[in-house]
């Protein structure tokens, strides 16, 4: 008899504990980018794209807003604290709509990152690709050393967009004291 209780509160025991481990394991937040093309143009107010390129001497970064609106944010190592470039331009839909597609096409959750934690000494070039919506933020970091077609192109699309930027005659720069750098 008192073997039999003992099982049945071991058993209890292992089923609650299972319980626990499966409420308490984290998900990867991700981003619902076949939402965001439904809604469209109508994004939620606290959606953002980033795009961080940390260099030696410089690190910029691109932000683009649920309403089209691009900063464009040019830290240096000449400037000072938080003195930096600022640049603000503005998407057309069509440009903005095809970036939100190009994120979907290439299934943006589910690319390669290198580690947060990972903290490199060298002196090399870093990207950092994130979105977020609210709280949710999914991010990409690459270090160069992933083999990732669809981060690369993600990559070189918004590099684009920080040329269209800089040769926009729309655009207004002034320097600006803004954040710490990302």
């Amino acid at each position: 008899m008192a073997t039999r209780k003992h099982r049945t509160g071991i058993v209890a025991c292992a089923v609650l504990l299972l319980c626990v481990i499966a409420s308490s394991a984290q998900t990867k937040p991700r981003i619902d980018f076949d939402r965001l093309l439904a809604d469209f143009p109508n994004l939620p107010w606290d959606f953002e794209i980033r795009y961080v390129v940390k260099d030696a001497g410089s690190t910029d970064m691109l932000r683009i807003h649920y309403d089209g609106r691009t900063d464009l944010v040019r830290w240096n190592s000449a400037s000072a604290g938080s003195l930096a470039q600022v640049c603000r331009s503005k998407m057309s839909r069509s440009d903005f709509r095809k970036l939100l597609d190009l994120f979907r096409k290439n299934k943006f959750n589910d690319l390669p990152t290198a580690s947060e934690s990972l903290v490199t000494v060298a002196r090399g070039t870093q990207r950092i690709v994130s979105v977020r919506v609210g709280r949710m933020i999914v991010r990409k970091i690459d270090r160069g050393d992933l083999q990732s077609p669809e981060l690369e192109q993600l990559e070189t699309v918004l590099e684009q967009r920080i040329t269209a930027i800089t040769a926009d005659s729309k655009a207004t720069c002034e320097m600006e004291a803004v954040p710490a750098k990302p």
